[in-house]
């Protein structure tokens, strides 16, 4: 987490050029508390990445937005993977 902290990732999302999907889980690492991502934040990254899409899972957290069985993210997915 320092290392994230030191690093300022946001100078480089411009630079992407692929079609890009991120999921955003508002209940950070495990719980409210320690969010890696702000909605605001997100908002901007998705907005300096050309061909972006953002979707935010709501009551997910790091962990279960990637590995949960949520309809959300498996439909976002599929959709994203299609080209649609």
């Amino acid at each position: 987490m320092i290392n994230l902290k030191r690093e300022r990732l946001w100078v480089r999302h411009r630079q992407v050029r692929c079609p890009t999907l991120i999921f955003r889980a508002p209940d950070g690492l495990l719980g409210p508390g320690d969010c890696l991502m702000t909605e605001d934040e997100a908002l901007a990254m998705a907005a300096a990445i050309p061909a972006c899409r953002l979707v935010t899972v709501p009551g997910s957290n790091h962990y279960t937005v990637l590995l949960g069985e949520t309809p959300e993210v498996k439909s976002a997915l599929r959709t994203f993977l299609s080209g649609g």
